[in-house]
């Protein structure tokens, strides 16, 4: 039994690096799902737009996601995609690559619900205007729709309204007489914006009558056959040809680098199968004390004290708790604690602002006592559960 497992070893070995490099390839892959942003036509997500691009496609329209290193549409397309952009929102410059665009005859269509799409919407005067409670059967104006869909969507899951002071606008859709979906002419060509996500999203499309609904939007565009996918705002870059960003690039996108990087593996793999030692065994004399895990933790925690940390503690602390209460709303803890606040308050109305404040200003006092961080700690974790 010995012999065989001894003659088996190697390919055991093989057996179980291949396991652990699949299992950590399909945990990072996990892990970059669910961090893909809202509506991306790379996401398969359930809140993701892949369908909506593989669906574009049946339809017999031209998608293109691709988004050179510098921000530009592709001249052949006439309807533009800008799904649920991140924060922080357009630029001023890309402002002025996408009103030339739209100027020459494009169409726009603007969809989100979050910040970045309410503050993307602010460009043309509109603001989204969000609701504890939006009840009620959503309206068709079927009079600006150029193919008036056939079923009423039952499904949308609006949380936000568009409010504007101007009056040049079409509202397509709207609920309890406040309009969900709006167009608009800029120059030659059209814009329109949609304070829902939902129906654009891969779950959103399974929904009876929300299909139409984006079949109807699309149909704005006249007779586009090509559909540009905003992928700029999603984080998605394309470097420009022969531009290396560094090392790690050389190496992952080089036929040099990655000879590299396959003749490393390959000798790692044969010193792993062929068990040698890198050297002679060192015979450990006598016996030794082994400390204790925990005193490690307890020397760097001492020497933290001494130190008076408490200032980068009490950091820590405080940029911990925006990101735990920010996250289920995608905010980030890079915003001011004011208007992080006030994002805060629009989507949990039984926030306790006062207190918030409180805490995030105690947490970023210059000067803070050992006993009051512990107190603190103890509250941010509270708020935290």
């Amino acid at each position: 039994m010995r012999a065989a497992l001894s003659k088996n070893g190697p390919a055991m070995l093989l057996i179980i690096f291949l396991v652990a490099v699949t299992s950590i390839a399909t945990f990072w892959q996990l892990r970059d799902e669910a961090q893909q942003p809202p509506l991306a036509s790379f996401s398969t997500a359930p809140d993701g737009g892949r369908a909506l691009y593989y669906w574009a496609q049946a339809l017999g329209y031209e998608t293109v996601e691709e988004t050179p290193g510098v921000f530009s549409l592709p001249e052949n397309s006439r309807l533009a995609l800008v799904l649920e952009p991140q924060l922080p929102g357009i630029s001023e410059d890309e402002w002025q690559v996408l009103d030339e665009w739209v100027e020459r005859g494009g169409t726009l269509l603007l969809a989100g619900e979050g910040f970045g799409a309410a503050r993307s919407m602010q460009h043309f005067a509109f603001e989204i205007a969000y609701r504890q409670q939006l009840d009620g059967e959503a309206a068709f104006n079927s009079a600006n729709l150029i193919s008036p869909t056939t079923q009423t969507p039952r499904n949308l899951q609006p949380r936000a309204v568009l409010q504007s002071d101007r009056h040049d606008y079409a509202t397509l859709l709207a609920i309890n007489g406040e309009p969900l979906v709006a167009a608009l002419s800029h120059g030659q060509g059209v814009v329109i914006l949609s304070s829902l996500a939902y129906p654009f999203s891969n779950r959103g499309l399974k929904d009876a009558g929300n299909p139409q609904l984006v079949l109807n939007l699309l149909a704005q565009a006249g007779e586009a056959r090509s559909i540009w996918f905003d992928e700029w705002h999603h984080g998605l870059r394309t470097e420009p040809a022969g531009v290396l960003a560094g090392p790690g690039t050389w190496l992952r996108s080089s036929p040099p680098g990655q000879a590299i990087l396959y003749t490393a593996a390959v000798v790692f793999l044969a010193l792993v199968l062929s068990g040698k030692r890198f050297g002679r065994p060192i015979s450990v004399k006598g016996t030794q004390q082994r400390r204790a895990p925990a005193e490690h933790a307890v020397a760097i925690a001492n020497l933290s004290r001494r130190a008076g940390h408490r200032r980068a503690i009490g950091a820590y602390y405080r940029r911990e708790l925006k990101q735990q209460l920010g996250r289920r709303y995608r905010l980030s803890a890079a915003l001011p604690d004011e208007e992080y606040i006030r994002c805060l308050k629009l989507l949990r109305s039984d926030l306790d602002e006062t207190r918030l404040r409180a805490l995030l200003a105690a947490l970023n006092q210059e000067k803070i006592s050992e006993n009051q961080l512990l107190k603190l700690a103890q509250e941010v974790t509270e708020w935290i559960r």
